[in-house]
């Protein structure tokens, strides 16, 4: 996984993605995958939100249909605060939440059944290994989640399913994976590219 700190590699620059809830800034990529297993969910996103200490939602990543079948991590209601939850059939039959210290620069990893932030593995606790799940990954979103909320903050880089994205092109409303998948940044701005290109890709 690439690390959330960097400058420079060969004289290109790094990047990273900057969105803003009111704007509904998030990315997107269609995965043909379906999970069936909940141990091989595997994720993990380099990212930072603005403030941690609200009460608000905010939706870091997830996948599926909302009214069916989904999965997804959000910064949840009280401060410091990061919710789970998955969904079959529309009802819910994985919630766990976890208070956690954030830096500036953040990890969230998801991988084998466990779960770590910063490096600090915090339990998925009970129910969540080898669950039998449907989760179709081809409405995949990094900055939001199913349930429509999304992030203000960043994303430096993530890996799902084993292919990096290091997010490093320096404009266009598309970025490509280490495995070829294609991500798309959705912005609700009406000016759109030019909205992408000036305010949501920004060097590290």
């Amino acid at each position: 996984m690439l690390e959330g700190v960097a400058n420079n590699i060969n004289g290109s620059t790094e990047r990273k993605n900057v969105f803003l809830a009111a704007n509904q800034d998030y990315l997107s990529l269609p995965i043909s995958n379906t999970i069936t297993n909940s141990n091989d969910i595997d994720l993990e996103i380099v990212f930072t939100l603005d403030d941690w200490n609200t009460t608000t939602i905010e939706g870091i990543t997830g996948f599926g249909d909302y009214l069916t079948n989904h999965f997804y991590v959000d910064k949840w209601l009280n401060p410091n605060q990061i919710l789970i939850q998955i969904y079959s059939s529309g009802a819910a039959i994985y919630t766990r939440s976890f208070t956690v210290s954030p830096t500036l620069i953040n990890t969230l990893k998801i991988q084998g059944g466990q779960m770590f932030f910063n490096g600090v593995e915090f339990g998925a606790g009970t129910g969540f290994n080898n669950l039998t799940v449907s989760l179709n990954q081809s409405s995949t979103t990094v900055g939001a989640s199913p349930d429509g909320s999304s992030i203000s903050g960043e994303i430096t880089n993530f890996t799902i399913n084993g292919e990096t994205f290091s997010l490093n092109e320096g404009n266009g409303l598309t970025s490509v994976g280490s495995n070829g998948t294609i991500v798309t940044r959705n912005t609700s701005h009406s000016d759109n590219l030019n909205y992408i290109n000036h305010n949501v890709i920004k060097p590290i």
